[in-house]
């Protein structure tokens, strides 16, 4: 299955009808969205299950997850600037 012709809600039901953890999805979403599967970085710099459909704090998030979006954050001030 090419998952890169997929929408973003494509690849979440994928997921859930599955109920396994996917390394094709999980590749693409990062591939996307820089941060693993289903956690996506909202446009002001918050964390989102997208699963769940909900924010979670930096302190819930377990540390891969946080780096990532710390890293994202930062390109993001670096391309404002630049």
């Amino acid at each position: 299955m090419d998952y890169s012709n997929l929408s973003e809600q494509q690849l979440l039901d994928l997921a859930t009808t599955e109920k396994t953890h996917n390394k094709e999805i999980n590749k693409e979403w990062r591939k996307r969205y820089g941060m693993q599967f289903p956690y996506k970085l909202s446009s002001d710099g918050h964390i989102e299950n997208k699963l769940i459909k909900a924010f979670v704090g930096d302190r819930e998030c377990d540390r891969l997850v946080l780096d990532q979006a710390k890293r994202l954050r930062n390109q993001r001030k670096t391309e404002v600037i630049t």
